[in-house]
């Protein structure tokens, strides 16, 4: 049993780095970074400027050294600012936690409502 318990806990592990890999990755593909979004069209008028907006941001680091310190705020449960509101991202999402969470409650309660009678029905008939 406790063999069993290790290989799964290796295997899970193993997959939520992969999925941090794939949610880093991800965002670091998006066309344009933070920076550019920021400034727009001043972002081709001043090098300076957007040297400095890149190393506040730690774009000027090494991918690897970025990953490290991005997984280090996700586990210490510091998902960041919003560079939109300004405003705390982990405050952002508790905030419109009840709401999705009524959603989520609701979608579940109509697919049990509707599922299990047609789900039954299908399989009499």
């Amino acid at each position: 049993m406790w063999t069993y318990l290790a290989q799964r806990l290796v295997a899970m592990g193993a997959t939520l780095f992969g999925v941090s890999l794939l949610v880093f990755g991800m965002v670091r593909l998006v066309p344009g970074t933070v920076v550019e979004q920021l400034l727009g069209q001043a972002a081709m008028a001043s090098p300076e400027v957007l040297q400095s907006f890149r190393r506040f941001f730690g774009l000027d680091r090494p991918l690897h050294i970025q990953y490290l310190d991005w997984l280090a705020g996700v586990l210490r449960g510091d998902l960041g600012v919003s560079w939109l509101s300004g405003r705390s991202v982990l405050q952002l999402f508790l905030e419109r936690m009840p709401v999705s969470t009524e959603l989520a409650v609701l979608a579940v309660g109509w697919s049990l409502l509707l599922g299990i009678p047609l789900g039954t029905a299908a399989a009499a008939w």
